[in-house]
C-alpha cells in the first residue's frame, strides 16, 4: 500500500486514482495528524508527502517516520510546489528518497517511474 498524504483535496484524489490505474493499492489522506494517527497501525511499502500542510508539514512527518524503528526504511518522496535548492536539501537530509515538484512536465510520469523503482518487488511488479 502507498500512503498519500496531501492536504489539497484534488491533488489527493488525483494521486490515488493515478495509483489505483496503474495497479497499486493506495489511502489518501488529508494532513500529517492524519498520517501520523493511520501510521500507528499501519506500515506503508511508499509514502508521498506533500510538503505544505498547515500543522504538520510533510518534513514534520517525514522526521517522525524516520524516528520510528518499524517505518525508519519506507521510502518517502516529497511531492510538493516547492522547488527550492534549499527545500529539496532538507528533504534528502532528513530522509527522502525523491523530491518531485507538482506541476512541472511530465510529472506524473515521474512520479510513476518513482513509484515503481521503491515499490518492485524483484520483477518489477506492483504490490
Amino acid at each position: 500500500m502507498i500512503l498519500v498524504v496531501d492536504d489539497h483535496a484534488d491533488t489527493r484524489v488525483a494521486l490515488a486514482r493515478l495509483l489505483t490505474l496503474h495497479g497499486y493499492e493506495a489511502a489518501a489522506l488529508a494532513d500529517g495528524v492524519e498520517a501520523l494517527r493511520f501510521l500507528e497501525s499501519h506500515t506503508p511499502k511508499l509514502m508521498i508527502l506533500d510538503f505544505n500542510m498547515p500543522g504538520l508539514n510533510g518534513h514534520d512527518v517525514l522526521r517522525a517516520v524516520r524516528c520510528d524503528a518499524r517505518l525508519r526504511d519506507v521510502p518517502v518522496l516529497i511531492f510538493t510546489a516547492e522547488d527550492s535548492e534549499q527545500r529539496q536539501a532538507e528533504s534528502r537530509r532528513l530522509g527522502a528518497q525523491g523530491h518531485i515538484v507538482k506541476g512541472c512536465p511530465h510529472t506524473y510520469d515521474f512520479l510513476l517511474a518513482q513509484v515503481r523503482r521503491y515499490t518492485a518487488n524483484g520483477d518489477g511488479a506492483a504490490r
